[in-house]
């Protein structure tokens, strides 16, 4: 069940659910949240094609460079012991954090007031791509596919995390490997073949070569 708390920093308000947080700059701001959050299950859901399960995930559309945000991270908090995102944010400022990890250049000290989390609540509304967003199917914890024209497979850039605090909703990616296309066969095939198949054999099917 996702909760409201006041933060301590700029009295901001954070949503708490599954162990993520989400930060706020009014209390309407984290309920509307809370609306959105009970609709994720439009996109992050899990799909089942035969006997596989495939979860949808949300994904940042833009790939960074491989160990970009994990160096960082480890950089920024080598000399720290965190306690939570709050005390993080309080260090170094939301920008800073979302520049530094992310190469974003958000536009306000609070996410939820920045054109890029709009169009994540927008994505999570309507259930379709947009400029900086893409559904795509979640391979397994480190990576993801994206069937569109084209096979894609990206590596998962891994959570990041304070005691369990999840910093963003969504997911970033720091590598692209093209992988064949699509006018072989159905998602759910490809699918299928993406873990069943030896790389060879997946390469010669899909005609990535």
């Amino acid at each position: 069940m996702a909760t409201i708390s006041i933060g301590d920093v700029s009295k901001n308000y954070y949503v708490r659910a599954d162990g993520k947080v989400y930060v706020y700059g009014g209390k309407q701001n984290a309920i509307d949240h809370i609306n959105l959050y009970s609709k994720k299950a439009r996109v992050q859901s899990t799909h089942y094609m035969g006997a596989i399960k495939m979860e949808k995930i949300i994904v940042r559309n833009k790939v960074l460079n491989k160990g970009y945000t994990s160096s960082n991270f480890i950089r920024m908090t080598a000399d720290y012991s965190f306690k939570s995102f709050d005390d993080f944010i309080k260090e170094y400022g939301l920008g800073k954090i979302m520049n530094e990890l992310f190469e974003e250049y958000i536009n306000s000290g609070l996410l939820s007031e920045t054109v890029i989390f709009k169009n994540y609540k927008k994505i999570l509304l309507e259930g379709r791509d947009n400029e900086d967003f893409k559904i795509m199917y979640k391979i397994d914890q480190d990576f993801c596919v994206s069937l569109t024209e084209n096979i894609y497979i990206y590596h998962i850039v891994p959570p990041i995390e304070i005691m369990k605090e999840k910093l963003i909703p969504w997911n970033y990616l720091d590598s692209k490997i093209y992988a064949g296309d699509t006018w072989w066969d159905d998602d759910d095939t490809i699918i299928k073949d993406i873990k069943k198949l030896s790389i060879v054999d997946f390469i010669k099917k899909y005609k990535a070569y």
